[in-house]
């Protein structure tokens, strides 16, 4: 089991998988356990089987504080943490085996960092076996994310993607898709391709050569808010399944939540027409909402959750009183 593999299971929504040495840091408890990750469509949930311990009560109201951590392994090799683990959930007891349902959001698979010493270490030896000269990771300092986003068509496009064939009989054949759009922020630049399997969104975000990362933070900060210039400009909430996190080269992190079909609206300022009459202007509206939500101010935390508002009521079992909300004061 590696990292695309359990990714695709997760994609498909419809597997169980065997999870060992588990881990749960409740407060000042710590439990360990085994159990099953249940991979559903709109959720990832764990069945875990403690033995010979109470599972800790908690406040009625939970804070980000009374979280639990949880971490342990997928299918015996995949290592896997989450630290949004809610203390509420169901508990079952039979012959003194206590066995606790969980519903993880998100998933983070473990890599190993590449400034530790030990990555460090095993580089060093691996240059030294090649006969290469020792690199300064520091140099280095780019950043890179991936990202997919389940049911989302491609909202733009400015490029294609040419496939060729060889045949030993029917010589060279190639083919050609209108599947891409690029552009550029002004730290930044982006791809949109549509996926593989038809239906998913492919996100490429990379930094520009000369601009060098600003730490995790501030890459994630860039990152988030091009997520919501794109939600802004497409209408369609911006929730990837799963998002892989790159600094200087190395992954840094990689972390999948279930594979739901976000919501979207009808009401987005680029509509797909235009998109792909006019690619510039969805260029120009990504661009510009993504420099504008990029600093952390109140008000930009305010709009990002109204626009998500808006963004919820296309769905169809959404409350019908908040629909009547958002159109009253829209």
């Amino acid at each position: 089991m590696d990292a695309d593999k359990f990714a695709e299971l997760v994609r498909h929504g419809n597997e169980k998988l065997r999870v060992d040495n588990v881990v749960v840091e409740a407060g000042d408890a710590k439990l360990r356990g085994k159990g099953i990750l249940r991979i559903e469509r709109d959720s990832l949930e764990v069945d875990l089987t403690l033995r010979g311990r109470t599972v800790p009560g908690h406040a009625r109201v939970v804070t980000k504080k009374n979280l639990w951590r949880m971490s342990g392994l997928v299918s015996g090799h995949l290592a896997f943490r989450c630290d949004t683990v809610s203390p509420g959930g169901t508990a079952t007891s039979r012959n003194g085996i206590i066995t606790i349902t969980r519903r993880l959001h998100p998933i983070e698979l473990v890599t190993e960092r590449p400034d530790s010493p030990k990555a460090k270490r095993r580089r060093r030896i691996l240059q030294k076996q090649l006969g290469l000269k020792p690199l300064d990771d520091a140099l280095d300092r780019s950043f890179e994310f991936e990202a997919t986003i389940v049911n989302c068509p491609l909202p733009a496009a400015n490029g294609k993607t040419k496939t060729t064939w060889m045949n030993d009989f029917l010589g060279e054949t190639w083919s050609s898709s209108l599947d891409t759009f690029s552009g550029e922020l002004a730290t930044a630049r982006y791809a949109l391709i549509c996926a593989k399997n038809g239906s998913d969104l492919d996100i490429y975000f990379r930094s520009k050569e000369g601009s060098e990362s600003g730490g995790e933070d501030g890459d994630w900060r860039k990152f988030r808010a091009f997520l919501a210039a794109l939600a802004f400009a497409n209408g369609v909430q911006p929730w990837p399944f799963r998002i892989k996190y790159s600094c200087g080269g190395h992954r840094v992190s990689e972390i999948l939540c279930a594979a739901r079909t976000p919501a979207r609206t009808s009401y987005s300022p680029v509509n797909e027409a235009i998109g792909f009459q006019k690619s510039e202007a969805f260029g120009l509206a990504i661009k510009a909402a993504a420099e504008f939500l990029e600093p952390t101010t109140e008000l930009n935390r305010q709009l990002t959750h109204l626009l998500f508002l808006f963004r919820e009521a296309g769905k169809s079992q959404f409350s019908w009183r908040l629909r009547f909300w958002l159109y009253v004061f829209s």
